[in-house]
């Protein structure tokens, strides 16, 4: 049927590995038998071959053959995950969001912004076809034409950037420089309030005045 076109072989590691030579032998020959035929016909088919496995681990993992995978490899194509392409989040979250206003006749126009700033976090371990589940949630459970943070599952909402400040240590920084700069910006950070940095820092309040003075800091 596929003879003069294309045929797409998805999840290739998932095909029974009995089944894998039989195919490396047509591939090999372009010619198969039908099923309940008795002779072999020819065909001239494009063969594109899908996994979502990286090939070296199936193969060491018996679940793809070697040489099938050598015969299929003559362009690899390698997509990386979605958490290394988060560029493309935007425009996959539209494309679905057409695709399902289509389906289920709504009208949402796209995600609030505190609402991709929460689909960035995440870690889509699913990937794309997790991403459009979630859409599919999204449109169908949006009210309005925006798709709210709450529309996506918990899962999700709950990857929520950790808003404290940060402190970067360089290799080599001596102790007692990282300890005065992690009391500094933490003073910082609660506006100066030494009971709150004592209890953050798990220190009593004279340590923290203390270790001002050492600092040579004059309202210690």
């Amino acid at each position: 049927m596929a003879s003069g076109g294309t045929l797409f072989l998805d999840e290739l590691t998932e095909m029974p590995i009995a089944l894998q030579p039989k195919l490396l032998r047509i591939l090999e020959d372009g010619r198969a038998r039908r099923l309940g035929g008795s002779r072999e016909v020819q065909f001239d088919v494009r063969v594109l071959a899908a996994t979502n496995r990286p090939p070296a681990v199936a193969i060491q993992e018996a679940r793809l053959r070697e040489d099938l995978f050598y015969r299929l490899t003559v362009f690899e194509v390698v997509v990386p995950p979605l958490r290394d392409r988060l560029d493309d989040l935007p425009l996959l979250c539209q494309h679905f969001i057409c695709e399902f206003n289509r389906k289920h006749g709504t009208e949402v126009e796209g995600p609030r912004a505190a609402t991709m700033d929460a689909l960035t976090r995440y870690d889509w371990p699913g990937n794309v076809r997790e991403l459009r589940n979630v859409m599919e949630r999204a449109v169908v459970v949006a009210r309005d034409r925006w798709v709210e943070l709450a529309h996506l599952p918990p899962y999700i909402r709950g990857a929520e950037a950790d808003t404290r400040p940060t402190l970067t240590v360089t290799l080599g920084t001596t102790f007692a420089e990282v300890e005065k700069e992690l009391i500094l910006r933490t003073l910082e950070h609660v506006g100066n309030n030494k009971a709150e940095a004592a209890r953050r820092l798990g220190l009593d309040v004279k340590t923290i005045r203390n270790k001002l003075a050492s600092f040579g800091d004059p309202d210690a």
